[in-house]
């Protein structure tokens, strides 16, 4: 009985000590692939004037955003899986597509700004 006991005693020191130094928790797990379409997103929503982002509808994979008037549809196949898999290779993929579309942004900006400015 002694031995049980100095056995459940030691795992639950062992438990908590690894608990307090992290190695039982774990951090947010990164979805590079949705962190990249939910950005992508944000951007559409903006550029368009639709008061932001609403969600991902995702049987289609295509982002809705609150003033849906218009949608965007991720530009390459993919499934709902592979989002939260995100291979290497896909993630390249909307790491690129998200660069665009920053550059789109920017761009948008500048041609507002210009035609604002001229008055």
């Amino acid at each position: 009985m002694q031995g049980q006991t100095k056995i459940i005693r030691l795992g639950t020191v062992l438990i908590v000590y690894a608990i307090q130094n992290g190695v039982l928790s774990q951090g947010p797990s990164p979805f590079g692939c949705y962190e990249d379409i939910m950005e992508v997103g944000r951007i559409f929503c903006r550029i368009t004037g639709q008061k932001g982002l609403m969600n991902i509808f995702w049987p289609d994979l295509v982002i809705i955003c609150t003033d849906a008037y218009l949608n965007l549809s991720i530009p390459f196949k993919v499934k709902g899986d592979e989002i939260v898999t995100c291979p290497d290779k896909l993630q390249e993929k909307f790491d690129e597509w998200k660069k665009r579309w920053s550059e789109n942004e920017v761009a948008a900006r500048k041609d507002l700004c210009h035609r604002t400015d001229r008055g």
